[in-house]
């Protein structure tokens, strides 16, 4: 199977606050063009020059950050592609004393969530660029008393829902050379802490997650036209899912979810330890898709990482390992409109819900969800402190993809 490449909405991007005048290299094969608000530059690249063009602009003394095809820099507008036969380079144009010193990262911040009129209005005035839900912002001269008061006071007057696509959600110092969909890469320190013995049951394993089942489970999602929690198919949505954790082996409940004065479900699958200290894996993905009128198929938004979820939990759950710890799949509903459904996962963690509840307590003999006993006994320990308790780790994915010579 192709390596998945799980991008991770990270919150951190590149940014500083210098204003470079408008720039277009003619027959140059990159295109250069002005950030939005007139502001930031960015050179659109192809996958073949985006290395290239990254590097560049760092032996130019400049910096950089990457959203999608675009290579926001300061600098973008001095950087000049000279074409010949044999290569394609670049080379940066000499920029002025004042342009340099004026190019300081520290006070360069990024503000995640919402448009740019959903910010504070002390922050959307120094808004220099950006794409998305990711703003640049040049904050020199504003400590961090101040900045603090300006979220406060936003905060206050309207409200806090971190999962509203209309919603600051957070404040972000800048370094350079972060993007926001990042490739996950291995960290070359890691040592794994499995047997000889494990380390071939793993792999065999992993061997069986096959990309004809991801894109079986893709094609049959995507075939459901819309997977918005108010659309008539929502319960066929619904039982697909569960019928595939069932069919994989794994037992199976819908915890109950309000949205928006909507009744849904995620949709929990479970492969537990016997052993009687694990901890809990979540591996997550939401199902539900949008826009929430017309066809909404959600193919990379999110059938991809459902579909992902689907081939990892049949591999898992045909596999035989006995796992270290307790494996819990979630289908989380209701992401669209303000994670609601991995809200009500935390708020309620160990328990999910009368249904769940009843599925959790057959497992019982293997000391299965004893998380449950623990919350069920001490009903002041928060549902925030049992999950930093008891999870291990936690995967949730969402936009993922993976290469293709296609």
């Amino acid at each position: 199977m192709r390596n998945f490449v799980i991008n991770v909405a990270l919150l951190c991007l590149v940014a500083n606050g210098i204003i470079v005048p408008w720039h277009r290299k003619e027959n140059s094969g990159l295109e250069v063009q002005e950030g939005e608000f007139q502001s930031l530059p960015f050179i659109r690249v192809e996958a073949g020059n985006a290395d290239l063009v990254r590097d560049r602009i760092e032996k130019a003394g400049g910096w950089w950050t990457q959203i999608n095809q675009k290579i926001y820099s300061p600098i973008a507008a001095m950087i000049e592609i000279a074409n010949d036969s044999n290569s394609t380079s670049l080379i940066a144009k000499e920029s002025s004393v004042s342009t340099r010193l004026a190019m300081k990262i520290e006070d360069m911040y990024v503000a995640v969530g919402g448009t740019p009129d959903d910010l504070p209005s002390d922050f959307k005035v120094r808004r220099v660029g950006g794409s998305g839900p990711f703003h640049f912002l040049h904050l020199h001269g504003m400590d961090e008393m101040k900045r603090n008061k300006i979220i406060e006071d936003h905060r206050t007057a309207n409200g806090v829902n971190p999962g509203s696509r209309h919603t600051f959600a957070a404040l972000i110092k800048l370094e350079s050379g972060f993007t926001p969909f990042k490739e996950f890469v291995p960290s070359p320190t890691y040592r794994t802490s499995l047997s000889a013995e494990q380390v071939q049951a793993e792999s065999s394993g992993v061997k069986n997650i096959l990309e004809k089942d991801l894109l079986k489970y893709l094609k049959n999602l995507v075939g459901f036209g819309t997977r918005a929690i108010d659309k008539a198919n929502a319960p066929q949505v619904k039982a697909y899912i569960q019928n595939q954790f069932e069919e994989a082996g794994l037992k199976t409940c819908q915890q109950p979810v309000m949205v928006n004065g909507i009744l849904s479900h995620n949709v929990l699958a479970f492969l537990p330890s016997a052993s009687t200290d694990a901890s809990f894996v979540i591996l997550g993905a939401h199902y539900d898709s949008r826009p929430f009128e017309g066809a909404a198929p959600g193919a990379e938004d999110n059938g991809s990482g459902s579909a992902a979820l689907l081939t990892i939990a049949r591999t898992m759950g045909k596999a035989g390992i006995a796992n270290k710890h307790h494996v819990v799949f979630s289908a989380f509903t209701g992401e669209e409109l303000g994670l609601y459904g991995s809200g009500a996962f935390v708020n309620e963690f160990g328990t999910w819900g009368s249904e769940c509840s009843k599925v959790v307590a057959g497992f019982s003999k293997s000391s299965f969800l004893q998380v449950e006993e623990k919350t069920v006994a001490n009903t002041s320990q928060s549902s925030s402190s049992l999950l930093s308790e008891y999870c291990k780790a936690a995967i949730i994915m969402d936009e993922i993809g993976w290469g293709s010579d296609k």
